[in-house]
């Protein structure tokens, strides 16, 4: 069953004529115009097209390429089954190539399971036809000599006699007879050479007269001496003339008997250009991808009408058990606008194109019906009331079930009291028979009515009775108020007037009711607003404490890491004064050196120990063991855990021992680093007096042999880092320098040295060298 749609009033002739200048192809433009709602099945496809259009546009770019205008008027011939020229040849030859570039483009994307990436796949392209027509035509459109050997024989001799005909005619206008000529030049007119020569010396230049200038001074004359070459260069411009219709007649047959491929071609191409068109719109406007659902349902958060300049986002919701709704409100406030706004991206995202809105679920409805302008036209007797009876009538002649139909003012135009009645019968038989209504009304009654079977949901237009101005908004369950004599005020209406009508309202118990359901509605909505005010603050502070919270942990990592880094590195170096030590060992202090060693050893391992601890507790929940420094967070109190039972661990504090769960021990990171830091204090004072005892700061190689002075420095340098030395002395003497050149080029190698320089006349002066490590 094909989708039943009758709804030229939704204003979406517009939208598509938007989309229509992101086309290239006129007959894509009009494909576009066409655009109806389609079967479920056929919408999917479409969607899909699209959302790969946009996809490629994200990633990549538009690989459409704006044909020439000489493409387009040879796909029109073609479209029309027309005859072809050379020229229009050479517009399929551009055509063709663009072809061929966007499906390049695509191959070269390999994004699977993207239609466009398929298609190019699956493209037959017509390969010999077009190198066939590369073969015959420059990048101007001009017919290449090479197009046939016989055309550039031809043309060969053409060009072999104009060399001769310029060279007679130039010596004939440049000798003696030079004076009787307006210019010396040769001019070239419909196939004649002509001279141009002065009217009075006609009689001296023997030749056939073919023009005049306009002042009638010059005459343009073939003359006769160039008769008999103009005759064989008029030869051979016929046999070209029959060489180029072979040609023509070569490419008629080729083009033939490649059409289908060709189509392949001409289908390819409009269609990327269809759903680029549409992906190019979408993705301009932030349009979203709606999702299809089996059940009856609409459900548009944030919809907007495209047409309008900043748009009001309004939501709305239809399914099996709220089948339609009726809007309220003033004049003016916005009413028809909403419904032209759910209408259009109804009709959009039924016809498989993307919505303006936040998010979009719609199921499988069967059509779409709007009466939404109010027309009278006296010729044909219809008033605005019978206007929109006979529209009525229309959509009742079909099948209604799963159909949306939108109404604007419903009941309107006749006698209030017949108009409701009328109105309610509408809404409960249009229900009945199963379609989705969704009207407007400022019939009071309907505002309030029930209908008898069904639930239906009413909204209002919100006006701002400060400014006396709507605002746009559509607000649910609410009732809005007509405000025909706010707006007959505004308007300049006078005050007595507007005075006299609100006292005939006084009395009027129904109006009475909705001063009082407004006034509620409107007390509620605030109550609304605040609370949502609330609870953005609320949430506001809780993100900012999340943030705050996840920099501290940051910050405590961090420095965390810094301190263990700055520990390894202690460990790192402390080490490399042990290994020296070791080697070092003068026997006299050789068993306190080895004792004091034996105790770095054991605190390097507890360093490590405890570093490789706090790396595991890290990543995993931390494990408190006896000897561990801990706080017991509910208590905020600190101390050592000196037992372990079960659940719980004894922990002594400055005061008592306390026996406490142990999901309740928090690691103390201060006291533990206070331990550790103390025990390396006193095993570090320890080695460095040793390292003391080590290396001197100066090193004399005066008289060695140069071979043996680069030993000794290499050595004195390395023992002079480890003992963390910021400078030394190297004496090298003065003599002729040769040992204070080579210990200098060592030192500008060397990657700890950062400076280097002879030393003062009363320190050595030349003879010694200072040096600065990093």
């Amino acid at each position: 069953m094909s989708f039943k749609f009758d709804a030229d009033d939704l204003d979406y002739k517009d939208v598509l004529k938007i989309i229509c200048k992101k086309a290239f192809l006129p007959f894509v433009k009009e494909n576009i115009l066409n655009i109806k709602p389609l079967e479920i099945f056929e919408l999917k496809i479409r969607q899909k097209c699209i959302n790969d259009a946009i996809n490629i546009i994200w990633k990549y770019s538009d690989p459409r390429e704006r044909l020439q205008e000489i493409a387009i008027d040879s796909l029109v011939n073609y479209k029309n089954h027309l005859p072809f020229s050379f020229k229009n040849y050479f517009g399929l030859l551009l055509f063709l190539k663009a072809v061929s570039s966007i499906r390049e483009f695509f191959l070269k994307t390999e994004l699977n399971f993207n239609f466009f990436y398929d298609s190019s796949l699956k493209l037959n392209f017509p390969q010999k036809f077009f190198n066939l027509l590369i073969n015959i035509f420059d990048d101007e459109g001009n017919i290449k000599d090479s197009a046939s050997e016989k055309l550039g024989e031809i043309r060969k001799n053409i060009k072999k006699l104009e060399k001769e005909l310029n060279s007679l005619l130039n010596d004939y206008i440049r000798g003696e007879n030079k004076k009787y000529f307006q210019e010396s030049i040769i001019l070239e007119r419909n196939g004649f050479y002509l001279l141009p020569v002065k009217i009075e010396y006609l009689d001296k230049i023997p030749g056939t007269i073919r023009d005049t200038s306009a002042s009638g001074l010059t005459a343009y004359v073939e003359p006769y001496i160039s008769a008999q070459i103009v005759s064989k260069i008029r030869l051979k411009r016929e046999e070209e003339l029959n060489e180029l219709k072979l040609i023509l007649k070569n490419l008629d047959k080729n083009f033939s008997d490649n059409k289908a491929i060709i189509q392949e071609c001409v289908d390819f191409y409009e269609t990327v250009d269809f759903f680029f068109s549409l992906g190019i719109y979408a993705k301009e406007n932030n349009c979203i991808k709606p999702e299809y659902v089996d059940e009856m349902v609409i459900d548009f958060k944030n919809a907007k009408h495209p047409l309008l300049k900043n748009p009001i986002g309004q939501d709305f919701l239809l399914n099996k058990n709220l089948r339609g709704f009726i809007l309220t409100g003033p004049n003016g406030g916005g009413k028809s606008v909403a419904l032209k706004n759910l209408g259009l991206n109804v009709f959009l995202a039924l016809s498989g194109l993307f919505v303006h809105a936040s998010s979009a679920k719609i199921g499988p409805f069967k059509g779409l019906y709007s009466d939404l302008c109010d027309i009278q036209d006296l010729s044909l007797g219809l008033s605005s009331f019978t206007y929109h009876i006979d529209r009525l009538k229309h959509f009742l002649e079909n099948d209604l079930k799963n159909v949306i139909i939108l109404i604007d003012e419903l009941g309107s135009g006749t006698d209030p009291k017949e108009g409701y009645a009328l109105a309610k019968s509408i809404i409960k038989y249009l229900l009945t028979k199963g379609a989705f209504v969704c009207i407007t009304t400022h019939i009071a009654e309907l505002k309030i009515t029930n209908i008898e079977g069904f639930q239906i949901a009413i909204g209002a237009m919100e006006y701002d009775k400060n400014s006396n101005l709507p605002t746009y908004r559509l607000v649910w369950n609410s009732v809005g108020n007509s405000h025909a004599l706010d707006v007959a005020k505004k308007m300049g209406l006078p005050l007595e007037i507007i005075s006299d009508a609100k006292e005939y309202l006084i009395g009027d118990r129904v109006y009475n009711e909705m001063i009082k359901l407004n006034e509620l509605t409107e007390f509620y909505y605030k109550k609304v607003e605040e609370l949502n005010n609330k609870e953005k603050i609320l949430e506001n502070e809780r993100k900012f404490l999340k943030e705050k919270f996840e920099q501290l942990e940051r910050d405590m990592k961090e420095q965390y890491e810094e301190k263990i880094s700055q520990l390894n590195k202690l460990l790192s170096s402390v080490n490399l004064v042990a290994k020296e030590l070791k080697r070092n060992l003068n026997q006299p202090k050789k068993d306190l050196v080895l004792e004091s060693l034996k105790k770095w050893e054991e605190l390097s391992s507890l360093i490590n120990e405890k570093v490789l601890k706090r790396e595991e507790t890290s990543k995993d929940k931390i494990e408190i063991n006896i000897g561990d420094y801990v706080n017991i967070s509910t208590m905020n109190i600190s101390g050592k855990v000196i037992k372990k039972q079960g659940k719980r661990s004894l922990v002594q504090t400055d005061k008592s021992k306390i026996w406490v769960d142990n999901s309740l021990l928090v690691f103390d990171k201060n006291e533990s680093d206070k331990k550790l830091s103390k025990e390396y204090s006193n095993t570090f004072s320890v080695l460095s007096n040793l390292k003391n005892m080590g290396p001197n700061v100066e090193i004399s190689v005066r008289g060695l042999r140069a071979e043996e002075a680069i030993q000794r420095v290499e050595k004195f340098i390395d023992k002079s880092l480890i003992s963390n030395v910021p400078y030394v002395r190297i004496v090298h003497g003065k003599g002729e320098g040769i040992l204070r050149k080579i210990i200098h080029e060592i030192l500008e190698k060397h990657p700890q040295v950062k400076s280097f320089n002879l030393a003062d006349p009363h320190e050595g002066g030349a003879g010694v060298t200072i040096v600065h490590f990093k």
